[in-house]
């Protein structure tokens, strides 16, 4: 963060504002995927909200096959 911050002529605290906004961007490494679930109204109307608990369902019942890491067998 610090080199592009030199590289744009920007403060550093300005591009860690930016970088800790926005979920998209990672302050410190991340595992192979990163699941979002959007959660705002017009998703939730849709049925969004029900998606984390059929994720843990399936992450439960999925579990006794992962490894401690999370990697498949």
């Amino acid at each position: 963060m610090d080199y592009v911050a030199q590289y744009l002529g920007m403060a550093p605290v300005a591009v860690y504002e930016v970088a800790s906004f926005y979920t998209m961007y990672n302050l410190k490494p991340t595992g192979r995927h990163k699941l979002t679930i959007c959660t705002c109204l017009p998703c939730g109307l849709q049925g969004s909200l029900a998606a984390p608990i059929t994720c843990a369902r399936s992450w439960a019942s999925a579990s006794t096959r992962l490894r401690p890491t999370g990697a498949s067998r």
